[in-house]
C-alpha cells in the first residue's frame, strides 16, 4: 500500500466511531512474532502468512472459509 503500512490501516480501523465490526485480519510475508504481536495488539483478529506457493494458498483459502466465512453463514 503506498504511503500507508498495515499498522497505519489498523489503527485507523481502530479509530473509527462507532467501532468496526468487521473483523480486520492480516495476512502478511512477515514471520517476525513482534509484527503479529502489534498487529494483534492494533486490533486485528488474526495473522496469518502470505504462502509462498500455490497449496499452501489453497490451505489459506480453506482455513480463511472454515474460520471466518462460514460460521458467518450459520449465524
Amino acid at each position: 500500500m503506498p504511503k500507508l503500512t498495515g499498522f497505519d490501516i489498523l489503527t485507523w480501523i481502530g479509530s473509527q466511531t462507532p467501532p468496526h465490526r468487521l473483523p480486520a485480519i492480516v495476512l502478511s510475508g512477515s514471520a517476525l512474532e513482534m509484527d503479529k504481536q502489534l498487529a494483534l495488539e492494533l486490533g486485528a483478529k488474526a495473522y496469518w502468512l502470505k504462502p509462498t506457493d500455490l497449496a499452501g494458498l489453497v490451505r489459506l483459502a480453506q482455513e480463511l472459509n472454515d474460520v471466518w466465512l462460514a460460521p458467518m453463514s450459520h449465524a
